[in-house]
């Protein structure tokens, strides 16, 4: 884990760097469609940005992006928005390539990674690492079974207090998931440990405690479909506990969040989203907006509201597709300052992204089934992913924390009653026998510290 001085913590603080994870995004594109995105310039310090793209279809005179170079001044309070546009035009189905882009601010390179694979249905999927390999095959590999994201995956703390990290967790497809912690040295519990899906979005809190030395804490947390062994019924979500002491209380303005950054439905149906905005700088009104592509309704209306320095307000808001077609659209929040300031997220919805993963697989006769049925059990998904080799494999897993079940405590109660029946003490054993029986598990019990 990487620890950095109260001096750099302030500076990052005041600028307002806020990266994710290393990520890659692909994109299934329909032949002669596009799908468009956004890079902002100036949230790394004010100065010079400047975007480079390294393109495999630039040489061949068949570009799959529209922009391969643009430079910039820009800065916090003047953040710039740069367009990217993925094409399909002039290619054929089965069509992929891997497109790089580096973007030099004045901190130093952000790299963003993307994959294109030209498809007969639209999808998008955000995975972690660099973009490798072949698109098409990742992205058949790779089914938003359900959502798991932290509203604000970034929080601040000062040493021996907490902070609560909101996780929103949703799906179409019944299922019962399992929570805990996967990595971090970091204390923290959960309200809940397991959460049933299907019927709707469910808000887990997830608090962590901050330990007494400044510095950034990342660690993640682990939602996993019981009874399930293939890679889609897994996912990790990563957060950051900054820790400093009164002085370093960020001085950054504010900033949006959307959550979840992918998520997929079965049919024409309504889901929810939520869009957070989180305020560093002195208090002021800020309003949000939210729009979406064509074919995608939204309840949400432009919403003013004022927040205090160090307040946040989250804004749940429902996407309903206005006609039923196998797609993938494009949602974007704006918070807009009364000062002038603007910030920005993004999000996709993907609408039967089973069909659309099924059909890279070459899955006729699983189309054909969910199309008959209005939709695909997990078990169905199971079945398929495990004949297409895409099954978690655990030997080269390590784990942190143990997996979820009976913690020490357990087996010390249990030696405790051996004793006692030993003994003859039945009081006793009848007093720890009840004991046991009234306890259910706890977040420690999981494994988790």
């Amino acid at each position: 884990m990487k620890y950095v001085t109260i001096t750099v913590l302030l500076v990052l603080a005041f600028l307002g760097l806020v990266h994710d994870t290393q990520a890659a995004t692909y994109y299934s594109i329909q032949p002669a469609k596009e799908v468009c995105t956004s890079i902002l310039f100036g949230q790394d310090g004010g100065g010079e940005y400047t975007l480079q793209a390294s393109d495999p279809g630039e040489a061949e005179g068949n570009p799959w992006i529209d922009n391969h170079f643009t430079s910039f001044v820009a800065g916090p309070d003047n953040i710039v928005s740069v367009p990217v546009c993925f094409s399909a035009v002039s290619r054929a189905l089965g069509d992929e390539g891997n497109i790089h882009i580096t973007v030099s601010t004045p901190r130093g390179n952000i790299s963003y990674d993307y994959g294109v694979c030209v498809a007969q249905y639209s999808d998008v999927d955000i995975t972690e690492g660099a973009a490798t390999g072949s698109p098409c095959d990742v992205m058949g590999g790779h089914t938003d079974l359900f959502s798991a994201s932290f509203t604000q995956p970034e929080m601040y703390a000062r040493p021996g207090e907490s902070a609560v990290f909101n996780l929103i967790l949703d799906s179409s497809t019944d299922m019962t998931v399992s929570i805990a912690k996967a990595s971090g040295d970091v204390q923290m519990r959960a309200s809940e440990t397991y959460a049933q899906l299907g019927g709707g979005q469910q808000e887990i809190q997830v608090e962590v405690n901050a330990p007494s030395a400044a510095g950034d804490y990342p660690f993640s947390v682990s939602v996993n479909a019981e009874g399930c062994s293939i890679d889609d019924c897994s996912r990790t979500v990563d957060g950051i506990l900054h820790v400093a002491d009164a002085s370093a209380t960020p001085k950054a303005g504010f900033f949006i969040w959307l959550s979840p950054k992918t998520k997929s439905i079965t049919g024409q149906q309504s889901t929810q989203f939520v869009a957070r905005v989180q305020n560093y700088g002195e208090g002021q009104e800020v309003t949000v907006m939210v729009t979406a592509d064509e074919g995608l309704d939204t309840d949400f209306s432009p919403y003013t509201v004022f927040i205090e320095k160090g307040q946040s307000k989250s804004i749940p808001f429902n996407v309903r597709p206005s006609e039923n077609a196998k797609a993938s659209y494009k949602i974007t929040a704006v918070a807009q300052g009364k000062d002038g300031t603007k910030r920005s997220a993004k999000s996709w919805l993907t609408v039967d992204e089973m069909v659309a993963d099924a059909d890279k697989l070459g899955q006729d006769d699983f189309i054909k089934k969910y199309n008959e049925n209005g939709g695909a059990s997990l078990e169905d998904w199971e079945e398929l992913e495990s004949l297409t080799g895409n099954v978690i494999d655990n030997s080269d897993i390590v784990f942190d924390e143990p997996p979820p079940g009976p913690g020490l405590w357990v087996y010390i109660i249990a030696a405790v009653i051996v004793a006692a029946i030993a003994i003859g003490g039945f009081i006793f054993y009848r007093k720890y026998q009840q004991t046991s029986s009234e306890q259910g598990p706890t977040w420690e019990d999981l494994g988790v510290k």
